[in-house]
């Protein structure tokens, strides 16, 4: 009896890319595969601090803004303005239409991050160029 097996075919992959690319291709599987789970992980562990966070302190912060100087006292405290917070549905609709046109123009073309977007503004911080220097 022989024990001399063949050797299995190479898989599809294999076939396709000269045998040059074969290890750069199995390292960036390798790698991609270790950031996509180290990229669960601090989503799990952001959600779980997340979970955490207690709405009911927010209600229960100061309502109104007081300005202080660099030597603790009091610049202006406006006593009549304060701030209420507002449900959502209680907001006008062109309110709500304006801040998304301000702040993310494509907010809902994107699940919440929009990666172009976060690019850019970690180039612009790299760079210390202005944030308008570009339209978004």
């Amino acid at each position: 009896m022989s024990t001399w097996r063949s050797d299995p075919p190479p898989s599809v992959w294999q076939r396709l890319l000269p045998a040059r690319l074969h290890g750069p291709v199995r390292a960036a599987a390798l790698l991609s595969a270790l950031a996509c789970l180290a990229l669960s992980a601090i989503a799990f562990l952001y959600f779980l601090q997340a979970m955490r966070f207690d709405l009911d302190e927010v209600a229960r912060l100061p309502q109104s803004t007081t300005v202080y100087d660099r030597n603790g006292r009091i610049l202006t405290a406006p006593g009549s303005i304060t701030r209420q917070p507002a449900a959502r549905g209680e907001l006008p609709r062109f309110l709500v239409d304006a801040l998304l046109a301000r702040e993310d123009a494509r907010f809902h073309q994107h699940h919440g991050i929009c990666a172009g977007c976060c690019a850019r503004r970690f180039a612009i911080s790299r760079t210390g160029s202005s944030p308008r220097a570009r339209p978004p």
